[in-house]
């Protein structure tokens, strides 16, 4: 079985650009959710 490089690297940029884009927002909403909840705490 013959693989192409450039299809190969195309795939795996695809994937890892998922993995990025997943990995970012769900850094992203856990920080706005400490940061809320650090807003509540601070409030009382």
């Amino acid at each position: 079985m013959e693989i192409d490089m450039d299809e190969m690297i195309f795939y795996i940029a695809k994937i890892t650009g998922i993995h990025f884009i997943l990995v970012a927002s769900v850094l992203d909403a856990e920080e706005m959710f400490l940061q809320s909840k650090g807003l509540l705490e601070g409030g009382r």
